[in-house]
Parts: C-alpha cells; structure tokens; sequence
C-alpha cells in the first residue's frame, strides 16, 4: 500500500519549535540546578574552613585535658573537669594542649577552657535564629576555671550542642560529668562525643534553613584506660 501525501509528511516548523521550546526549558532548569547545587557546596565548605580549623584546635585541646594529683596538698591548685547536660550543653577543663600565640609570653602548654552556646545576637534590630557557640581560653590555671580569659567566638548559626562522656570503668555513655562528685571524683572520661547541628541558607527556598549534623568523638589521653568487660562474669569460677 502507498502511503498518502498527509503520511508522507515531516515535522512542521510549529512542531520544531515547541521541541526546541521544551529543550530550552529543560535546559535552563538543568543550569539553574546545577547553580544551586554549587552555591549549596560553597556554603558548605566556607562553613567547614570557617568552624574546622578552632574546632580542630577544641579537639586538640580536649584531647589533653588532665587533673591534677594530690588536691589535698597544701598550695595546690585543683583542676576539673565539668559537662552540664543542658539546652545547650556546656563544658569546662583544665588542658595540656595550649599553643603559645605569642613569642616569649609567659604562658605554658597549660590553660583552662569553657566551652557554651548562647543564641545569636539581634542584627539591625530582628532576632537571628541559632545559636553562636564561645570558646573560652584563659593561659592562667587556678581554682577558678570559669572566670577570666579572653571569650571568642567558634561557630555561627548553631542549631544545638551536645555532648556525651564515656564512663571508662562501666563503658557506657552519660550526658554530664563531674570531676568534683562522688560519681566520678577527680577522674576523667575516657572520651567525649561531640555532636553539633548547623543551620544553612536553603538555595532553594530563601528564609528557610537546612540543617546539618557535625559529629566526632575525642579520646583523652591521660584518662584511665578502659575497664575489660568479661563476656560471662561466671566463667572460670
């Protein structure tokens, strides 16, 4: 059978047209992806070299937190270690971590740190959502480990701050400790859990925010070493 005329035909300028319309849309959609997709990746890593590198220096810091030995002698300063569970949590130790920042300062590798968030100050008068989480460092070590210092902020627009320590001797996590109670007197956790969620400008929808967990777990290296737990505490009996 012979096709007809009218079978025979090709695409009209109209058909060629609204293809290259849909084309064009799909196109401009893809560009428009892909920009947010790249400003959504700045953000991020603006975010990480901005709060990573004090917050490395946290770590480090928590990393050598000590106590110090014999509170009963006499001319001896006590140390402690303190995390309040709270909304937000807060934490403050004694630490031999401590980098000189200035050259010949008299300062050692010994400071006190406090760490806490606090919501964020209003700007040209509206409140900002989130939290500023504060870092204090004082190069001076006495009986008072929350006074003094200089206080510098760590990271904007924090949605929360929590922390957990690991209980050496049970193995299990707490939300608080206390280096000055009869709980845990003048010990250490054997690790501490940091978790921090960040609010982000959502690309996509100006005025909303997207959130995203940070989370890392310090161990201390002068704390007591963990208590071997035995599978069947009958055996061998």
């Amino acid at each position: 059978m012979i096709p007809s005329r009218r079978q025979r035909r090709g695409l009209s300028i109209l058909d060629v047209m609204i293809s290259v319309g849909i084309l064009m849309m799909l196109s401009t959609f893809t560009v428009v992806a892909m920009q947010n997709a790249s400003r959504l990746n700045r953000l991020m890593k603006d975010q990480d070299t901005t709060f990573r590198t004090p917050m490395n220096m946290v770590q480090r810091q928590l990393q050598l937190a000590f106590l110090t030995e014999h509170i009963t002698a006499a001319e001896r300063y006590r140390t402690v270690f303190v995390g309040k569970d709270g909304d937000p949590d807060s934490l403050w130790f004694a630490t031999r971590g401590h980098q000189r920042r200035y050259r010949d300062s008299r300062e050692s590798d010994q400071a006190e740190i406090t760490l806490w968030a606090e919501r964020m100050p209003r700007i040209d008068g509206m409140q900002t959502d989130g939290l500023v989480l504060y870092q204090r460092l004082s190069s001076i070590v006495n009986h008072e480990p929350d006074i003094g210092g200089t206080v510098q902020p760590i990271a904007y627009n924090v949605k929360s701050f929590n922390l957990r320590f690991l209980d050496g001797r049970l193995n299990e996590w707490r939300d608080e400790w206390d280096s000055r109670g009869a709980d845990a007197p003048n010990m250490l956790p054997r690790a501490v859990e940091i978790g921090i969620v960040f609010l982000q400008v959502d690309p996509k929808r100006p005025g909303r925010f997207l959130e995203r967990p940070y989370k890392n777990t310090v161990s201390l290296e002068f704390a007591q070493p963990m208590v071997q737990q035995r599978a069947n505490q009958g055996f061998g009996r």
